[in-house]
């Protein structure tokens, strides 16, 4: 099924940066992996986007648009207070993610 979540995580933290650093706790994502996020409370502007993930670390991971692979830039958005989730998809063209609550 296209769009079907092989993992999945919390966040912690959203910097406002060009690109925005997303702090996740073992989130065992990969460089070029693309992921959806949601549920951000602050930073809304990134909500319900899709992007690659780029320069991952242990509990980080950067945010570039997935199609041309350039740093998203997050310097004007609002401030990330807290919450959201991300989903990878299972392919980089997936319209949709499936999750438990």
């Amino acid at each position: 099924m296209s769009g079907v979540t092989e993992i999945r995580g919390d966040i912690t933290g959203v910097t406002i940066a060009n690109p925005p650093v997303v702090t996740s706790a073992a989130h065992g994502l990969s460089d070029g992996n693309i992921v959806r996020i949601t549920q951000l409370g602050g930073t809304v502007e990134l909500n319900n986007g899709r992007y690659r993930v780029n320069n991952t670390t242990t509990d980080t991971f950067e945010l570039q648009d997935p199609d041309n692979h350039e740093d998203i830039d997050a310097s004007d958005f609002t401030t990330y207070t807290s919450g959201g989730r991300w989903n990878r998809t299972n392919r980089d063209d997936a319209d949709r993610v499936f999750y438990e609550a």
